[in-house]
C-alpha cells in the first residue's frame, strides 16, 4: 500500500467504497477516478469515503495521524488498519455488539488492564475497539492477539481487531484463537505425511523460521490455496472436490485419511496425448478446441465425434477428452491433436495452458454440462466458448450448475425449446430473470452410432430374435423397443408398466425389449432390484427383456416395430433420431422431452401421449401394429433422413463458432456467474446454519453481485481472484452461529421488519444490534423528527422511511401502513416493533420482541406457521392481552366501517399489544390506497394507546374467525441472547 499512488492505494485496500461514494456525490466513473476525486475535492466537501470511516472519529482518537480527512484516510489505509485502529464510532458499535453477543469479553479483567473503573459494559467495549485492540490488549483469556496478528495477517484485512476476526470465523475449522488451539490441527497435518515442510517454508513462508510450517498450513495456508508439497496442490484439491471445499476441511489431512483411497487426486495430472498418427495442421484454417467429458458410446460423445469429423474438413480440430473410451480412436483419426485429461475446476486451467502452448485457438466447443468446468478457464484465457447443452437444468445438480455454465459461455446451443425453457426457469428461480441469455435452439442431427459397432461383436438380428424366443417360421410378435442406461430418469418402470397394460389389452403376443447398461439386480438395490421385482410380480418374464450396453443397435432396429421413450426427462435423445432414421415410429410422454417437437399433424411417426399414462401409450402403440411392414418402414425412413442429416447441424454450429470467434471479447463480468455458483451452493449444498442469515433461497442479480463483491473486498481480499468466490469464502459473512443451532428460514418466503423508534430510543445502539443480528431487511420509522435526525447519515444499511409531508407521519399505525405499501408489498411476513428504552431489569416486552426479531429459529417457526394454508394472520412474540380501552373499541369499529367491513366479533379476546407479526396477503385491504383516507379515524381516539390497541384490534378483525392467532413466548429467546440487549439498560 505504501508504494502505490494514493488513489490506487485506496482502491487496492478495499476500504474505499466506490459505490457508496458515487451515490453520495452523484458522480460516475471508475473506482480509481472516484478515489482521486475524493482525495482532491470530496474529502474537503465533507463526503465520507465509505460507511465505515469517519475522519472526525479517527483523528479525534489518534493524535499521531494527519488531521486533514484525505490524509487521515490514507493513513488508515496504509498503516492504521494493519495496527487494528478503529475507523469510526459506527464500526466500534458494530464490533461491540458482535462481541457482546458472544459473552466472551472479560469486562472486569479489561477494566483492570486499562484502569477504567466504574465504566459500563458498553463503554468498555467501545474502549477496546478504539484503544485496546491497537494496544494489543487481550479482552478474553483464550485470545492471543499477537498470535492472531502474526499468523493470520493476510486474512485480517477488513477486520478492525483480532477478536472480531476470530468471532466472525470461529465456526470455521482453520480459525484458532491461540497457538495451543492450533497445535491439534498442526499435529494432524504432520501425521498426514503430505506436507513437505522444507518446500513449504521456502515457497510459502519465504524462508521465515519464526512460523512452524504445519501450524501455518493448518491455520491459514490451506484456506488461501497454498501448496503443501510439489505434488499436492491445495487449490486444485478444493476445486476438484467441492464437497470438501464447502466444509473447508483441511485438504492434506482429508487426502491422507480418505481422498487417496477414494481415488481423489492431490494435484493436476495430465494424461499423455493420444494420437495414433500425426495429422498436419493447415496454417490458413481456424483452430477449434472440442471438449468432451468422455469417449464412451453414449449420446453426448457421439455428438462431439460427429462434429469433430465434420469440422476436420475445414478446421484444425483439437480434442480434449475427460476420460478415455472406445470412441477415442475415431476422435484421433479426425483431430490434429487429442489429449485425455480430467475436466474439473482443479485441472482445467493447467490443461488449457498446456494446450494453448501448442495451439492458437479461435473458439472452443464445450460439449455438455459435464464438461462445463472448462468454461471458466477458457474465459480467463481469452478463448470464446460455445456450450452445447444436452441436459435439462432440472436434473443437473447442484441447483444452478447449468445456469452458471450458460452464463459463462459466449453462446449456448440447445436441441429443443424444452431444454431452453428449463434453463430460463432456472435463471428465474435464481432471481436473474433480467439476464439476456444467449440461447440458440437448433435441433440436433442424427449421429451414426453404429458405424463402429459390427467389428465389436454386436448382436445380429437373428441372435436378438433367438434371445427373444421369436420363431422365424411363425408369425412375429409386436416388438416394442426402449433404450438407455437403466436409471429413474429413463422411466424404465413406466416401460414395464406399459408392457403390463399392453398384455392385459392385447394378449402376450408382444415383446418389450430394453437395451442399456446399469440393469444389475440384485447388486443394484436402488433401482434394478425393484424393476426385476416389478417384472416378476406382473408375470412379464416372457414379455419384458433386458439387454446390456451394445456396441451397435442395428440388430435391434431390424427386429423392433416401434420405439417407446418412457423417460421422465430426456432433452433430445439420439436414440429417437435413430428410430426415425430406421423408419420406426416413436411414442413418448408429453412434457418430458424435446423430441416431442418432432410430432407432425396428420402423422403417427411421433405420437405424444399424456404424461406417465401407460394406458395412453398402449393405445398409441396399438394403432401402429397393423401398419408396420418393410415397405412402410422404408417410406418413413426416406421421409425422415433428409430432416435428420448431421451435416446441416454441424454447419450451423461451425457458422456460430466462426461468428463467436470474430466477435469482440465481452467486458469482464465475473459477478453474475460467480454469484450463480454462490446461489447454487447456498440453495442446494450448504447446511442450514450457513443459510440462516439469508433472505431466502433466491435473490436479485444486483444482490448476488453485491455478495460477490463483498466476499472479495471484506472477507479475504488476499485470496487470488479465481479462488475468492469459491465455497472457501462463501461463509465469510456468516453470523456467529454454530453448526446445527439455527434452521434456515423456509425457502421462498420473504420477510421484513418494521422498527418504530420511540422518543426514548437510542438509535445507535438499536440499529447496531439489528445490523449485526437481524436476518431480514429492515425499514425504520420514527416517533419524532428529532429521532429521525439522530439517525440520518449514520446507518445507510437500513431503509429509512419518513413521510415529511404528512402531519401524522410519526403515528405508529400510519407508519406501518406506509411501510407495508412502499417497502414490503408482496412480502410473506412483516414484523412491527415499537422500541424505546425498556427497563434494565427484564428489558420489557420491546426487548423481548427485539430478541425474537433477531432469533433465526423463532423467525423460521413463525414464517412456517404463517405460510401454512390454514395458518393465522397475526403472530405475537409474547403474551396476548385483552381488548384494551373503550377508545380501542371505537377506533376498530370506525376503521372497519371505513372499509366496508362488518363489525368485529365481540366474543373473542383480541391482543392489544403493538409488537406483532403479520401475513399481509391475509389482509389485502391494508394495502389499498383508499386506506390512506380512512386512517384519519386513528387520530381521533382519546390516546395513543387507544389508537394502537384499536388498530391491532382492527387487524385481528380482518383474520378468518376460524384461524387462531399465534402467540410465541419470546422470553425464552430473550434469556438465550440477553447479552445482545444490555445496552438498553446501560
Amino acid at each position: 500500500m505504501i508504494a502505490l499512488p494514493p488513489a490506487d492505494a485506496l482502491v487496492a485496500s478495499g476500504r474505499f467504497d466506490a459505490a457508496f461514494y458515487a451515490a453520495a456525490t452523484g458522480r460516475g466513473g471508475t473506482a480509481e477516478a472516484l478515489a482521486a476525486h475524493y482525495l482532491e475535492t470530496g474529502a474537503a466537501a465533507g463526503t465520507a469515503p465509505s460507511r465505515d470511516f469517519s475522519a472526525a472519529d479517527y483523528c479525534g482518537w489518534y493524535a499521531d495521524v494527519p488531521r486533514l480527512p484525505p490524509e487521515a484516510f490514507l493513513h488508515f489505509v496504509r498503516h492504521g488498519q494493519f495496527e487494528f485502529r478503529c475507523p469510526s464510532l459506527a464500526q466500534a458499535w458494530f464490533d461491540g455488539a458482535m462481541i457482546m453477543a458472544t459473552g466472551l469479553f472479560d469486562y472486569s479483567g479489561y477494566a483492570k488492564w486499562r484502569q477504567l473503573d466504574n465504566q459500563s459494559a458498553v463503554a468498555l467495549l467501545l474502549d477496546y475497539a478504539v484503544h485496546g485492540a491497537p494496544g494489543g490488549v487481550a479482552p478474553w483469556a483464550g485470545l492471543e492477539p499477537a498470535f492472531v496478528a502474526r499468523l493470520y495477517g493476510p486474512l485480517l484485512t477488513g477486520y478492525s481487531n483480532p477478536l472480531v476476526f476470530f468471532l466472525a470465523n470461529r465456526h470455521r475449522p482453520w480459525c484458532h484463537p491461540n497457538a495451543a488451539a492450533a497445535e491439534d490441527a498442526a499435529r494432524a497435518v504432520r501425521a498426514s505425511g503430505v506436507l513437505d515442510e522444507a518446500f513449504y517454508r521456502r515457497t510459502v513462508l519465504g524462508g521465515r523460521t519464526d512460523i512452524d510450517p504445519a501450524l501455518h498450513y493448518a491455520s491459514v495456508g490451506y484456506i488461501t490455496g497454498a501448496p503443501a508439497a510439489r505434488d499436492f496442490d491445495s487449490r486444485a484439491y478444493y476445486a476438484s472436490n467441492p464437497d470438501i471445499a464447502a466444509a473447508e476441511i483441511n485438504p492434506a489431512v482429508h487426502f491422507a485419511a480418505h481422498g487417496r483411497a477414494e481415488g481423489r487426486r492431490g494435484s493436476t495430472r495430465l494424461i499423455a496425448h493420444a494420437l495414433d498418427e500425426e495429422r498436419e495442421s493447415e496454417a490458413d484454417w481456424p483452430t477449434i478446441l472440442i471438449v468432451s467429458h468422455e469417449a464412451s458410446r453414449s449420446g453426448a460423445p457421439f455428438v462431439a465425434l460427429e462434429l469433430v469429423s465434420a469440422f476436420a474438413e475445414r478446421a484444425n480440430v483439437v480434442v480434449w477428452l475427460g476420460q478415455d473410451g472406445p470412441l477415442r480412436p475415431a476422435f484421433a483419426r479426425a483431430a490434429v491433436d487429442i489429449l485425455v485429461a480430467p475436466i474439473d475446476h482443479g485441472s482445467a486451467a493447467a490443461v488449457i495452458d498446456h494446450l494453448k502452448a501448442r495451439h492458437a485457438f479461435d473458439v472452443a466447443l464445450v460439449n455438455s454440462v459435464v464438461a462445463a468446468p472448462a468454461l471458466p478457464a477458457l474465459a480467463a484465457r481469452g478463448v470464446p466458448a460455445i456450450l452445447l447443452l444436452h441436459e435439462c437444468a432440472d436434473y443437473v445438480f447442484p441447483a444452478g450448475t447449468a445456469a452458471a455454465a450458460v452464463a459463462r459461455a459466449a453462446a449456448t446451443v440447445v436441441p429443443a425449446e424444452f431444454v431452453a425453457a428449463s434453463v430460463r426457469a432456472e435463471f428465474e428461480r435464481l432471481g436473474m430473470r433480467s439476464l439476456d441469455l444467449p440461447l440458440v435452439v437448433r435441433p440436433q442431427g442424427r449421429c451414426d452410432t453404429g458405424r463402429l459397432g459390427q467389428a465389436s461383436g454386436a448382436l445380429t438380428a437373428a441372435e436378438v430374435r433367438a434371445r427373444l424366443g421369436i420363431d422365424d417360421d411363425a408369425a412375429k410378435p409386436f416388438v416394442v423397443f426402449g433404450a438407455g442406461r437403466v436409471q429413474p430418469r429413463k422411466g424404465v418402470e413406466l416401460f414395464i408398466e406399459t408392457a403390463r397394460h399392453y398384455v392385459e389389452a392385447h394378449g402376450r403376443d408382444c415383446r418389450f425389449v430394453w437395451v442399456g447398461g446399469g440393469y444389475e439386480p440384485p447388486d443394484d438395490a436402488e433401482y434394478s432390484l425393484h424393476l426385476a421385482d416389478q417384472v416378476a410380480k406382473s408375470d412379464l418374464g416372457d414379455v419384458v427383456f433386458f439387454f446390456g450396453e451394445q456396441a451397435s443397435l442395428a440388430g435391434f432396429w431390424a427386429v423392433a416395430d416401434a420405439f417407446l421413450l418412457s423417460s421422465r426427462f430426456d432433452p433430445y435423445p439420439n436414440v429417437v433420431l435413430d428410430a426415425l432414421w430406421d423408419g420406426l415410429p416413436v411414442v413418448c410422454f408429453e412434457r418430458t422431452t424435446g423430441a416431442a417437437d418432432l410430432a407432425r399433424p396428420g402423422s403417427d411417426d411421433v405420437q405424444v401421449v399424456a404424461f406417465k399414462d401407460p394406458a395412453a401409450a398402449v393405445r398409441a402403440l396399438a394403432t401402429l401394429r397393423p401398419t408396420i411392414g418393410a415397405a412402410e418402414r422404408t417410406r418413413r425412413a426416406e421421409t425422415w433422413r433428409p430432416r435428420l442429416a448431421m451435416a446441416d447441424y454441424a454447419q450451423a454450429i461451425f457458422a456460430l463458432g466462426m461468428e463467436v470467434a470474430k466477435a469482440p471479447p465481452p467486458q469482464p463480468a465475473e459477478a453474475p456467474p460467480r454469484a450463480l455458483d454462490d446461489r447454487a451452493w447456498f440453495a442446494a449444498a450448504q447446511p442450514a446454519w450457513a443459510l440462516a442469515d439469508r433472505r431466502g433461497p433466491f435473490r436479485s442479480d444486483a444482490e448476488l453481485a453485491a455478495d460477490h463483491a463483498l466476499a472479495r473486498r471484506r472477507a479475504m481480499p488476499s485470496i487470488a481472484r479465481d479462488l475468492a468466490a469459491t465455497p472457501i469464502v462463501r461463509r465469510a459473512g456468516a453470523r456467529n452461529a454454530a453448526p446445527g443451532e439455527d434452521p434456515a428460514v423456509p425457502p421462498g418466503l420473504r420477510a421484513g421488519l418494521h422498527v418504530h423508534l420511540l422518543e426514548s430510543a437510542d438509535p445507535v445502539v438499536l440499529l447496531t444490534i439489528l445490523r449485526v443480528h437481524a436476518v431480514m431487511p429492515i425499514a425504520v420509522t420514527f416517533a419524532s423528527r428529532a429521532v429521525e435526525e439522530r439517525c440520518l447519515n449514520r446507518f445507510a444499511f437500513v431503509r429509512q422511511v419518513s413521510i415529511p409531508d404528512d402531519p401524522k407521519a410519526f403515528e405508529p399505525p400510519r407508519a406501518l401502513l406506509r411501510v407495508l405499501a412502499a417497502d414490503f408489498a408482496g412480502f410473506d411476513l412483516v414484523g412491527s416493533i415499537a422500541v424505546g428504552a425498556p427497563p434494565p431489569i427484564d428489558r420489557g416486552r420491546a426487548g423481548a420482541d427485539l430478541a425474537f426479531a433477531t432469533d433465526r429459529a423463532a423467525i423460521g417457526g413463525v414464517m412456517a406457521a404463517l405460510a401454512a394454508p390454514d395458518g393465522p394472520m397475526l403472530a405475537f412474540p409474547h403474551w396476548p392481552v385483552g381488548d384494551g380501552t373503550a377508545g380501542c373499541e371505537r377506533v376498530a369499529d370506525r376503521l372497519a366501517a371505513s372499509l366496508g367491513r362488518p363489525e368485529r366479533p365481540r366474543d373473542r379476546p383480541r391482543p392489544a399489544t403493538w409488537n406483532f407479526w403479520l401475513a399481509p396477503a391475509r389482509c389485502p385491504e391494508l394495502l389499498e390506497p383508499a386506506l390512506g383516507a380512512s386512517t384519519a379515524a386513528l387520530v381521533r381516539a382519546e390516546s395513543g394507546a387507544d389508537r394502537q390497541a384499536g388498530f391491532l384490534a382492527f387487524l385481528a378483525s380482518l383474520a378468518d374467525p376460524q384461524r387462531p392467532m399465534l402467540a410465541v413466548d419470546a422470553t425464552a429467546h430473550l434469556r438465550r441472547a440477553a447479552s445482545c440487549y444490555l445496552p438498553f439498560g446501560a
